[in-house]
């Protein structure tokens, strides 16, 4: 699963990699992988408290404060 956050809207991105290593089928979306990216994302969200990430993907643009750099310094 990929998250990423553009103008404070929140992308996500799910491919099964054993059937589509070019991740080129999307399955976000797809209704009967709700369950899979639900629990993916909490997986995610544990991984970045427990690394100390500052990052809040529950939040809009992320939790970022002003004046926090972005990944490209903006």
């Amino acid at each position: 699963m990929i998250e990423y956050n553009v103008n404070g809207v929140l992308h996500t991105q799910l491919f099964d990699l054993k059937k589509d290593k070019w991740e080129k089928t999307d399955l976000a979306d797809n209704p009967v992988f709700s369950k899979t990216k639900e629990s993916l994302r909490s997986l995610l969200i544990k991984e970045m408290k427990d690394t100390h990430d500052n990052l809040d993907i529950t939040k809009p643009d992320w939790g970022r404060v002003k004046g926090m750099k972005t990944n490209g310094g903006e």
